[in-house]
């Protein structure tokens, strides 16, 4: 994976930026005695105009949503045919008397393609008034413009950034650290609406990823046997955590062969996962991965994600067989992998519920030997080669990886352009677009601007909403201080502030019936982790993530219901969520994630009446705090509840709250 320009991390203030809704929020000012033609192709903007020269009267214009004393930086790409004309480019209100509100720059646009970039301070601004963007293409006779942006620089943020480690998603993007700011009035107000169902709790929505390097070194034993053995210390460790989705996860995904790690350990092959791993049979294949899960969670389903890189159709075809064949029917000839699978003592075949196609191709090194039309093609084919085996298969297809990065603006279309072509030709034969949203880093609700693109498109496209999201990766991003190592904020993944980071967007998650599966990234390996081992004693240990996924994994209804919540940081900020459940047992169940250093004073309305609450809180007494094998200052414990006015819930600072009414 390649290093991206770096770039400030802001939201975007211009609606449309790359013209990718055609020329909706953008506006062109002509003067009636010009002839003046647009149009717009794969992200571009074209404008002729009959004579060059009446500068004031051909303007590009867009409203924006500015702040007085704010920065901003304003940049675009831009060409035009002929000899090298300046241009004018201001910020100006939009009516009389045109004040300017300090952008006042020209460049000169030439016959090459050329990046464009100013920073500017904006003054002057009052209420009531609205600030506009203008490019003045009157010098011009045909210009070509595309990939708009302006974003915020904040003065006060404190800036991180990363750098190539165990994920590359965020390289070379400046993170801003959103702080989480005091509430004027502590007051939220949640209102449940117990009759209307937004839908069925998804189980699969509290998922994991693992990873092929580090179950071979934390899950396995570390002997010579000729069978491979699974850690006693593993499985003991790891018990009661509810597993309902497990995907085994990243770029070794791609490179890792499956047939290489099957059988006693002399048929295996060596092999290489990644760069600082050692050539060596893994002890871990497939066989031992759902073994394994399977004995912490009898109830486990898996998604695996094919290796599109090294692997063949028929070695996908082969997968599936062992995975679900019937060992009596040979369904695709040769070998006899579900026989195999049952040699190995797994009897019934393995609950794999998605297949996934492929990991992230469009992203790092590789990335330019995978257009989508090649991958859209390989997904054709083990879409078929599986389907052989396997009828009733469900797969599912990626959407751009890390979306916000600015290496999608050289694509026309940018980011949005790869899901969608991939829903106009496989939208028939794919069940799910998988997307991986990274967040803290980014803010939830920044995030949520990706997911809400990809749930309209896949209606707009392809007529329904059958297509579901499936979040394959998600979690906390670990920011890289400047001139620090990155290990330095790896704990932030896991400690309260990441758990919390978790709780919130999983809490936002059941709101969007559009997701219907999701994958913590991850259940082992790297900055994230559920469990790691103790560099001194050596003894396994759990994170705070894993108290997280049980308690949330004992928290959950039957049916996500809909809920009007207000207050103070609840609505784009996120800092205070909120969900309800029914459930089997007359009961409401209700998550409740205070990211704040505030507590918060909820006013609870139902449509039914409670007459008694219990409830459970995760917690610590520092954001900071992380837990170790030594100490484990991320815990779980029973709130007490005030039965007599259970409309009145006190929602502690630094906290999620799960709370059971019961009936």
């Amino acid at each position: 994976m390649g290093l991206c320009c770096f770039s400030a991390l802001a939201a975007e203030h211009f609606n449309n930026a790359d013209f990718s809704e055609g020329f909706t929020n953008w506006g062109l000012h002509v003067h009636k005695s010009l002839k003046v033609q647009r149009s717009i192709k794969d992200g571009v903007l074209s404008i002729q105009i009959d004579e060059a020269g009446k500068h004031q009267h051909v303007q590009l214009i867009h409203k924006v949503k500015l702040v007085e004393g704010q920065q901003y930086r304003l940049s675009f790409e831009a060409r035009q045919d002929g000899k090298e004309v300046k241009t004018a480019i201001a910020c100006l209100q939009l009516g009389k008397p045109y004040k300017n509100y300090g952008l006042n720059q020209t460049a000169t646009f030439s016959n090459a393609w050329a990046r464009h970039s100013f920073t500017f301070a904006v003054k002057g601004l009052t209420q009531g008034q609205t600030p506009t963007i203008r490019l003045f293409l009157g010098n011009q006779t045909s210009v070509q413009l595309r990939n708009f942006s302006l974003v915020d620089i904040a003065k006060d943020a404190k800036k991180t950034r990363t750098k190539s480690g165990a994920g590359e998603e965020y390289d070379g993007v400046a993170l801003k650290q959103k702080p989480i700011v005091k509430a004027d009035d502590p007051k939220v107000f949640l209102r449940v609406h117990e009759g209307q169902i937004l839908q069925p709790v998804p189980p699969k929505l509290f998922g994991f990823n693992h990873n092929w390097l580090w179950s071979n070194r934390l899950a396995m034993e570390n002997s010579d046997t000729e069978k491979p053995v699974i850690s006693p210390e593993f499985l003991k460790l790891l018990k009661g955590l509810p597993l309902p989705l497990n995907r085994m996860s990243g770029s070794i995904s791609q490179t890792y062969h499956w047939k290489w790690a099957m059988g006693p350990m002399s048929e295996r092959q060596p092999q290489k996962l990644v760069g600082h791993d050692t050539l060596s049979k893994k002890p871990l294949g497939p066989l031992e991965w759902v073994d394994s899960t399977l004995q912490i969670d009898p109830k486990a389903t898996f998604s695996w994600t094919f290796n599109l890189k090294t692997e063949t159709p028929q070695d996908h075809a082969d997968l599936a067989e062992l995975m679900v064949g019937d060992p009596k029917v040979n369904a695709n000839g040769g070998m006899n992998w579900a026989q195999k699978r049952v040699d190995y003592g797994i009897v019934e075949p393995i609950p794999v519920v998605i297949w996934e196609l492929a990991n992230e191709l469009d992203w790092g090194r590789g990335r330019d030997e995978w257009p989508v039309e090649r991958y859209i093609n390989s997904c054709r084919e083990v879409i078929a080669a599986v389907r052989r085996v396997h009828p009733q298969a469900r797969f599912a297809a990626f959407a751009s990886t890390a979306a916000w990065s600015n290496v999608h603006k050289k694509t026309p279309g940018g980011w949005k352009a790869w899901h969608r072509k991939v829903l106009e030709e496989l939208g028939d034969q794919i069940d799910w677009i998988a997307f991986h949203p990274y967040y803290h880093g980014h803010h939830t609700a920044y995030v949520e601007k990706y997911l809400d693109t990809i749930r309209d498109d896949i209606v707009a496209i392809t007529g329904s909403n059958r297509i579901k999201v499936y979040i394959s990766e998600h979690a906390r991003w670990p920011a890289r201080p400047k001139n620090k190592p990155w290990s330095t904020t790896w704990k932030t993944t896991h400690d309260l502030s990441g758990s919390l980071a978790a709780a919130e967007f999983l809490n936002r998650c059941l709101q969007r019936p559009e997701i219907e599966a999701a994958a913590y990234h991850s259940f082992s390996g790297g900055p994230w982790g559920v469990f790691y081992r103790d560099k001194q004693s050596e003894q396994l240990y759990t994170t705070g993530i894993y108290d997280l996924f049980v308690q949330l994994g004992h928290s959950l209804g039957k049916q996500v219901v809909q809920t009007q919540l207000t207050g103070t940081a609840t609505q784009d900020d996120f800092t205070f969520t909120a969900s309800a459940m029914t459930s089997d047992d007359q009961s409401l169940r209700l998550i409740l994630v205070n990211r704040s250093e505030y507590p918060r004073i909820m006013t609870l309305t139902t449509d039914k009446q409670y007459r008694s609450a219990k409830a459970r809180i995760f917690t610590a007494s520092n954001m900071s705090d992380y837990n170790t094998a030594q100490q484990r200052p991320i815990a779980t414990a029973n709130y007490p509840m005030n039965s007599a006015d259970l409309s009145q819930i006190h929602v502690p600072a630094r906290c999620m709250l799960t709370v059971q009414l019961m009936r």
